[in-house]
């Protein structure tokens, strides 16, 4: 689809923001903007971001540790073939 994404506003200037911080995914404009959006956050003035909770990955199966000794064990597995 043809649909134009809005570019994102610093929330401190309302410019264009040209980067965004990663504790608050909030876009920024330059430095000063970033100071005072982490003194804002700092002064529980903005929301923390909220870190999504990933699906459980299926694990795969662990393989077991080969028998110490000699090898005679799995040569004889091999053998017996």
């Amino acid at each position: 689809p043809d649909i134009e994404k809005e570019p994102t506003k610093c929330v401190i200037t309302g410019k264009v923001a040209r980067y965004r911080d990663p504790k608050t995914m909030m876009g920024y404009y330059d430095l000063d903007a970033f100071k005072e959006l982490r003194r804002r956050l700092d002064a529980g003035e903005l929301p923390k971001k909220e870190k999504k909770k990933k699906a459980p990955t299926k694990q795969p199966a662990k393989r077991k540790a080969p028998p110490s000794g000699d090898g005679s064990t799995i040569i004889a597995r091999l053998s017996s073939t």
